[in-house]
């Protein structure tokens, strides 16, 4: 999946049904979902549920610059 034009990581979690698994993909914009879709139903994969979410604050802060606030409260 990592190969798939427009995805930045893929991620897999693993306290999910054995007979299931969650992906988590960070796509570079938008447009990469239908690629992805496309891919995974080309792998037989079915998609029980697809959730959109933006990055937060914070996931901005951190690519910017590289280290959150908390992280200097504590050399403190």
């Amino acid at each position: 999946m990592r190969s798939v034009p427009g995805v930045v990581q893929v991620s897999d979690e693993k306290d999910v049904p054995a007979a299931a698994v969650k992906l988590r993909f960070i796509l570079e914009e938008e447009s990469a979902i239908g690629p992805v879709v496309s891919a995974l139903t080309s792998l037989q994969g079915r998609i029980v549920t697809l959730q959109k979410n933006e990055p937060t604050l914070e996931d901005v802060f951190l690519k910017l610059v590289g280290r959150s606030l908390s992280s200097d409260e504590s050399n403190l």
